[in-house]
């Protein structure tokens, strides 16, 4: 997998770009045709959340295969999945190969979860004759710069460090509606900000129009049926229900943009019930941290919702997704911990025995995760959760006319009086104990709803609401962190209890020193209260 950083513009048929000027050697120009077919679900799931997948094959023989091009979801939801700002898209490329008539079945994986059981179909075909030129910082050398292509020509940007490519495209779509003609521009970034900002201020200066559409299908098919969940501007005046979507939309969207990266991340192993007699693949899988971490994050933040919104939400129709959501956030957070875990253990030396043990356990959870992610009720989750953030239904008896000031205000006092009650009940455990660090950990869940629920309150309540959710995700920093100190203290415990009498005296020693540094590590002493104290400061009465 790369990541793939361009812009589009739209351009006459009869412009032709001037790319002097820009203090970058000039490669020169080569001229391809491509031959693409684009597959999605007839409705269009797949343009609905930016995403392509195609077969294409150049006439010069490049290239001759598969791509998924997936958007890199954004850290805040507010912003389309893989745009950095009004220009510029960065989107992971998977490339897989295959002939052209069947779409591979690792490409079918990494998008099943957003199709809602409809199947794929060949929905476009598009010819385009691209002129490609390379562009190169003149001090890396770009005098002897080659003609640009595509990533298995020898002279493609990645072959260039400080290259940017421009390609004028003029593409010819053949669809179910007839045969469309556009003329595009686009530029690749290859690893110089500098040269990528001027070829940025360029386009601007040059009067080029940013392409509206997301990619190229959508450029000749336009929208699908099918929208992802949108989240509503929030002010003073928003009423209940226009909350209550916002409040969902976020995470789902989110959670909806990470699905295929993650599909894509378990897509090298089989489900468990396909290989339960076979040994672990080498080289270990290890799942993408940010993937991983993003996917988790989403997840958490709707149930957080769910579980606040409960009384306001018809209790029939989120109950048994609630069911599947814990479940799911489960999985998740097994497999997180033990990649946190490993992150932890493998800088301290001479830790092979356990961290053969953690690639164990993470390859089987791992599988976990695959398992979960090819079955019908996790697809079938997915679209009830669309669904639900497009046009939540409340309770009977809630009003999503009303105003929403007074309702988020009671409701966030509730938070935190459960908040504040948990904190009590670290208190009441005892310092030192296995209860007390128990107790420190169930703080989680209502430290991360009241958070949640301030972020969501902050346009209708005011400002003090975002502040105080900052200070509440810095205690849920510190108690992640705290949790994976005391995670790897009792994992050793755990590793030394099964491995009983075939322990070698030098593994057992190890074992103790490393049990020792987990009980002093900063993140498992550090006083997590400093935080609390800080946060209750910004706690609802004082908003």
């Amino acid at each position: 997998m790369g990541i793939e950083r361009e812009m589009k513009f739209d351009l006459e048929a009869a412009l032709e770009p001037d790319l002097e000027g820009l203090g970058a050697a000039v490669g020169a120009r080569r001229s391809v045709e491509l031959v693409a077919d684009y597959w999605d679900t007839r409705s269009g799931h797949l343009r609905a959340w930016g995403i392509t997948v195609r077969h294409r094959r150049s006439d010069d023989g490049t290239e001759d295969g598969w791509t998924v091009k997936i958007p890199v979801p954004q850290t805040r939801a507010s912003s389309p999945p893989g745009r950095r700002n009004g220009t510029e898209r960065t989107r992971v490329e998977i490339d897989v190969a295959g002939g052209p008539d069947v779409p591979p079945s690792r490409v079918l994986a990494i998008v099943s979860g957003l199709a809602c059981s409809e199947p794929f179909e060949r929905v476009a075909h598009l010819v385009t004759d691209r002129c490609s030129t390379l562009l190169v910082e003149e001090s890396s050398g770009g005098g002897q710069v080659g003609s640009g292509g595509k990533s298995c020509h020898r002279d493609a940007p990645e072959d260039h460090p400080g290259g940017v490519r421009v390609d004028r495209d003029h593409v010819t779509a053949f669809t179910a509606d007839g045969v469309a003609e556009f003329d595009q521009l686009e530029a690749e970034w290859a690893g110089s900000d500098e040269l990528w900002d001027r070829v940025t201020d360029w386009a601007h200066r040059s009067g080029l129009r940013p392409t509206a559409a997301t990619n190229k299908l959508e450029q000749a098919l336009g929208p699908g049926r099918i929208r992802a969940p949108k989240v509503p501007h929030l002010g003073p005046r928003s009423r209940l229900h226009k909350v209550v979507r916002a409040a969902l939309a976020a995470p789902v969207a989110d959670l909806l943009a990470h699905d295929p990266l993650l599909r894509a991340e378990v897509s090298m192993l089989e489900p468990i019930a396909h290989r339960p007699d076979r040994e672990p693949p080498t080289p270990r899988w290890r799942p993408d941290v940010t993937v991983l971490a993003g996917a988790l994050d989403a997840t958490d933040r709707l149930r957080s919702t769910v579980r606040s919104f409960l009384t306001v939400l018809d209790a029939d129709v989120v109950g048994p997704m609630l069911t599947e959501i814990d479940l799911w956030a489960q999985v998740l957070a097994d497999l997180h911990d033990l990649d946190a875990l490993r992150r932890r253990l493998a800088p301290l030396g001479h830790t092979d025995r356990f961290v053969t043990r953690l690639d164990d356990q993470l390859d089987f959870q791992g599988r976990q995760v695959s398992a979960i992610l090819h079955q019908p009720w996790f697809r079938g989750l997915l679209g009830n959760l669309v669904a639900l953030a497009s046009g939540p239904e409340l309770a009977a008896d809630v009003d999503g006319r009303s105003r929403s000031a007074e309702p988020l205000t009671e409701l966030n006092a509730t938070l935190w009086s459960e908040l504040t009650d948990a904190v009590t009940r670290v208190d009441d455990a005892g310092p030192g104990a296995t209860a007390s660090d128990d107790a420190t950990r169930a703080l989680d869940d209502p430290v991360r709803r009241a958070a949640t629920t301030a972020r969501l309150s902050a346009p209708v309540l005011g400002p003090s609401a975002d502040e105080a959710a900052d200070r509440l995700d810095a205690l849920h920093r510190r108690l992640v962190d705290r949790h994976e100190a005391l995670m790897l203290q009792r994992w050793i415990e755990h590793f030394v209890a099964v491995s009983g009498p075939e322990l070698d005296a030098a593994t057992a020693f190890r074992a103790g020193e490393l049990h020792m540094a987990a009980r002093l590590d900063p993140a498992r002493t550090a006083d997590w209260r400093r935080s609390w104290r800080r946060a209750r400061r910004r706690r609802p009465e004082r908003w």
